[in-house]
């Protein structure tokens, strides 16, 4: 993961690089298979699932993880200004940070994610 976001396994593992990483990971591979850029066998659908649990696991081992993910999904919610590319760089990092969350759901942000 470090090498990933920083280019180096040289660099410190920071808590962060969660949120950075797992919803790109997880949307590209959902565009992926909608595209049909890869084809849609169990073995794609497996690996859909298992980005998402190794994301799930990361927030059980680093939990203000999962805390700043609801409170992207809140502001999201709330605060029309975080709707914005300045604050939330994908609606794609939105529907991951969802599917991983205690606290909300899709439809708690299915109306505001449809206007947007």
């Amino acid at each position: 993961m470090c090498f990933i976001s920083t280019g180096s396994t040289r660099k410190p593992f920071k808590p962060a690089m969660i949120i950075e990483m797992l919803p790109k990971l997880i949307i590209t591979h959902v565009a992926d298979l909608i595209q049909e850029v890869r084809h849609s066998s169990v073995l794609a659908i497996r690996r859909l699932i298992n980005f998402i649990r190794l994301f799930r696991l990361l927030i059980d081992l680093y939990p203000e993880i999962g805390v700043e993910i609801d409170a992207k999904i809140e502001a999201f919610i709330k605060d029309p200004a975080s709707r914005h590319k300045d604050t939330l760089s994908s609606l794609g990092d939105l529907m991951a940070y969802v599917s991983v969350s205690e606290k909300y759901t899709f439809k708690d942000i299915l109306p505001i994610y449809l206007e947007e």
